[in-house]
């Protein structure tokens, strides 16, 4: 016999059975990723003086909103690499521009996105230990880092973890109370080399050591979730994770006890094909390992989402489903912006906004030439050029009266702004130069310092520099990919005072982790200072910035080489310091260094649109086709 109950009764009697012991009880849950938003917090280009539609925080905004409409149940993550990065960010950091009752202009807007955490990566440190904890003053969210340690106590330095406790509802309507722990990392290495900043004050330690400790701690404390908020991207594929390095994805994704990882640091995307071939990552479907995973870019162009759908059994919150996803705001394929900036943000930080604008008009020097960096990492570039003579000019002021006066002096300056790093480039027409010039040309708050090394070091340097250029077949097709793009620019020393040559026919001696390669050959297939084969023992100083002079890059080659010279402005400083002495910029590429040619066959690389303007002044450089998603491509020799 068949009994019919009322509608009331059943869902009585559904509820009842859903709450037995056992009985699975879902929550959709959506973790929300902004990370390296380097003081981009308006979609504001300072070099150009005009919006952009490629960048900023004000255009996440947008897909935040929409992002937390659709889903009830969020929490939102910033993952460091805030405060330093643009202009914006250098000009706050000078004495007096930012009034000490005030919040930071950077936490006052993730204040106003209701960030419900946050963390801290290698340069919210370049301004200094003091500037950050003023910084930090007032920040009604927590801002996480278990990693970095007090030099003294040996204690975390700042916040390592927190347990969030948020209320939110499962599928059927039911209100659950859910803690969920986060756990901040930063990217060991990178912090380590802020020596001059951080005077001893902090020490770093392992993140993937880190993160087991406070995972294990957050169990204990009952959290029924676990993220990593880690300022650190995916090891190289192949490559084990060691002691102390930055990108450990991979390491981290195999502790127990962890649900998600939030990542940044290598301005990468994750979920993206760039990492299809890495063993164990599934791109489809955001996960390293069984671990969901996401990684957002940089400048605030991509919003990072996890949705998790999590299902309660015998007590206990697991993640049953997952899916990583990121949300740009800008369609790079259809050229169109895919957020508008939320209007309520610029008003937050208008006057440091046009304090900003103006700061950088200042006016410097005037140039006879244009200054870019569209071809800087296949030809010799005025740009490089310019830097190179400024540092070298600082150079001999340092070395006057030292022993290290007779030495041969050279100088080492990367393209920091490139299509393959940023997706923009330094572009400084003839005309009038300003500071904002200087800023295009070099971004970052590194140091004058000089090395001494020998004509081997030197040699390996090179080496080291070479392993941006993808591997040549002479026999292989007319047309060959030049550039590989997990090398970063800024690691593309142009070294000026010798002339060299790189052959890409052989494979490149070093990986982009600074290790020998058992297979590696030979590239730079001539060395020569004053027309003479540079000699093993011969040696030199070498002008260079803190970044490379205290093992940024892994360049092998400089493990244990003697720093001779420390300047106490920073490296723009000593740009600026010498456009100004020049008062009009005539500098030219001296063409010291080459690509050597594989007959028949196109080196081809892509660059913006825009840099066919300069083709005349690019000896070999064509264009290939038309643009498409707004790159153009290029080809370097053959026919």
């Amino acid at each position: 016999m068949i009994v019919s109950l009322p509608r009331h009764l059943l869902a009585l009697l559904f509820g009842l059975l859903l709450s037995l012991p056992g009985a699975a009880q879902r929550l959709p849950l959506r973790l929300l990723l902004t990370t390296d938003v380097h003081m981009q917090l308006l979609d504001h280009d300072y070099t150009l003086d005009r919006a952009s539609p490629q960048f900023g925080l004000a255009r996440t905004a947008s897909l935040i909103e929409q992002a937390r409409a659709e889903v009830p149940n969020h929490l939102l993550f910033d993952n460091g690499d805030l405060l330093q990065g643009s202009p914006l960010g250098d000009w706050l950091a000078h004495q007096g521009n930012w009034p000490p009752e005030q919040l930071h202009p950077a936490y006052r807007v993730l204040r106003a996105l209701q960030v419900d955490a946050a963390n801290l990566g290698n340069h919210e440190f370049d301004f200094g230990l003091p500037f950050l904890r003023r910084a930090l003053q007032g920040v009604p969210f927590p801002v996480l880092s278990a990693n970095l340690l007090d030099s003294h106590s040996g204690k975390p330095a700042f916040k390592p973890a927190v347990m969030l406790e948020r209320r939110w509802r499962d599928e059927q309507g039911r209100v659950h109370r859910l803690r969920v722990g986060v756990i901040g990392l930063a990217p060991p290495r990178s912090v380590a080399l802020l020596r001059e900043q951080l005077l001893g004050r902090l020490r770093t330690q392992d993140a993937v050591t880190s993160a087991r400790h406070w995972v294990r701690q957050l169990r204990r404390q009952g959290a029924d979730l676990v993220l990593l908020l880690a300022h650190t991207g995916l090891e190289p594929a192949g490559q084990a994770a060691r002691p102390l390095d930055d990108n450990v994805a991979l390491a981290l994704a195999a502790l127990p006890g962890v649900d998600a990882l939030l990542l940044g640091h290598a301005h990468g995307l994750f979920p993206s094909p760039a990492y299809a071939q890495h063993p164990g990552v599934d791109v489809e479907r955001g996960r390293i390992g069984k671990v969901p995973a996401v990684m957002a870019g940089r400048w605030g162009d991509h919003l990072g989402l996890i949705d998790l759908l999590l299902e309660r059994r015998h007590g206990r919150w697991q993640v049953r489903e997952s899916r990583s996803t990121l949300r740009p705001v800008w369609d790079a394929q259809q050229q169109r912006a895919r957020a508008e900036p939320a209007a309520w943000l610029a008003p937050l930080i208008q006057q440091e906004h046009e304090a900003t604008r103006a700061w950088v008009q200042q006016p410097v020097a005037q140039s006879r030439v244009p200054l870019h960096t569209h071809f800087a990492q296949v030809l010799d570039s005025a740009a490089l050029q310019l830097l190179n003579e400024a540092q070298l000019a600082q150079l001999d002021r340092e070395l006057k009266g030292s022993r290290w006066e007779a030495l041969p002096r050279l100088s080492a300056a990367s393209p920091f702004k490139t299509t393959s790093l940023h997706g923009q480039a330094a572009d400084i027409p003839v005309g009038p130069l300003a500071l904002k010039h200087a800023v295009d040309l070099y971004p970052y708050q590194n140091r004058f310092k000089a090395l001494r090394v020998t004509g081997a070091q030197l040699r390996d340097w090179l080496e080291m520099v070479a392993g941006q250029f993808r591997t040549i077949d002479p026999d292989g097709p007319a047309e060959q990919e030049l550039l590989d793009p997990d090398y970063p620019s800024y690691n593309f020393d142009v070294i000026d005072g010798v002339r060299y040559a790189f052959d890409l026919t052989q494979r490149p001696r070093y990986t982009s982790y600074g290790q020998r390669r058992p297979d590696g050959g030979q590239r730079v297939a001539l060395l020569e200072y004053q027309g003479q084969p540079v000699r093993t023992e011969q040696e030199f100083v070498v002008a260079t910035n803190s970044y490379r002079a205290e093992g940024g890059g892994r360049f092998a080659a400089l493990q244990g080489a003697e720093v001779v010279a420390e300047g106490r402005a920073d490296s723009r400083q000593v740009l600026l310091d010498h456009m100004r002495q020049l008062g009009t910029v005539s500098t030219e590429p001296d063409h010291n260094w080459w690509i050597q040619p594989v007959p028949g066959i196109r080196l081809v690389f892509r660059g913006l649109p825009e840099a066919a303007r300069h083709l005349e002044q690019a000896a070999g450089v064509q264009t290939l086709g038309q643009p498409e998603a707004g790159l153009q491509r290029f080809s370097l020799g053959g026919r």
